[in-house]
């Protein structure tokens, strides 16, 4: 007879997925970064649009602090080119 897993369990081996889904994608991230070879490549820009009123007011006088790019490496048969997410 089995037993089933408890929550507890359930919940270790959740957080185990992610950390190793984490650090993939990490490391994927640095070697398209660091790599000197994929500088040639296309890139589409996908811009992301922030708030408009700050959520917690609704007040509009908001500012571009910065914004964060996320690059992937998407294969087209026989063409490359590299994703910007913006936002």
């Amino acid at each position: 007879m089995q037993t089933t897993p408890s929550a507890a369990e359930d919940e270790i081996a959740a957080e185990q997925a992610v950390a190793k889904t984490t650090k993939v994608a990490a490391s994927r991230v640095s070697a398209l970064r660091a790599s000197p070879s994929l500088k040639h490549l296309p890139r589409e820009r996908m811009v992301v649009p922030g708030p408009t009123v700050c959520a917690c007011c609704g007040g509009d006088r908001l500012r571009k602090l910065g914004e964060d790019v996320t690059e992937t490496l998407e294969t087209i048969p026989r063409r490359w080119k590299v994703i910007q997410h913006v936002r």
